[in-house]
């Protein structure tokens, strides 16, 4: 008897038993946490939505609050200017001439100039220009 009361005295059975319960409960604690990790999956699982895909986009509306455009042309040197700035309608001359063609028609128009003959006015009288037919040939 002497020996069961040094190994099973009641103060060393309140502290295993107050272990015992402390142990229960964080067992318990542990079950009801995992059950709640269960059922926050469920509602993940459930809440997932499939991807949206946006075939067309229609805006009505592009409103600009700033806009900023910075040039620096403090640098740029320009030998060469060539080409045409068309401002207001242009029909029919959507293209650019090739230089060849150009420098031709120039070299026509100066030949032109030089075959007319300037006209002297006559004093005090009308100003008259006579020129010659031209036939149409098709």
């Amino acid at each position: 008897m002497l020996l069961k009361k040094l190994f099973f005295s009641s103060d060393k059975n309140d502290k295993y038993c107050k272990m015992e319960q402390k142990l229960r409960l964080l067992e318990l604690e542990i079950q009801k946490l995992q059950l709640l990790e269960k059922q926050w999956e469920k509602l993940q699982e459930e809440n997932t939505q499939p991807p949206v895909v946006i075939e067309k986009v229609h805006i009505d509306k592009i409103v600009f609050d700033k806009f900023e455009l910075n040039n620096n042309f403090g640098q740029l040197g320009i030998k060469e200017l060539k080409g045409r700035l068309n401002i207001g309608a242009t029909y029919g001359n959507d293209f650019l001439r090739p230089e060849a063609e150009e420098e031709a028609e120039q070299k026509q128009e100066g030949v032109r100039k030089e075959r007319k003959k300037p006209e002297k006015p006559q004093e005090g009288g009308p100003k008259i220009n006579i020129q010659p037919r031209r036939e149409n040939v098709t």
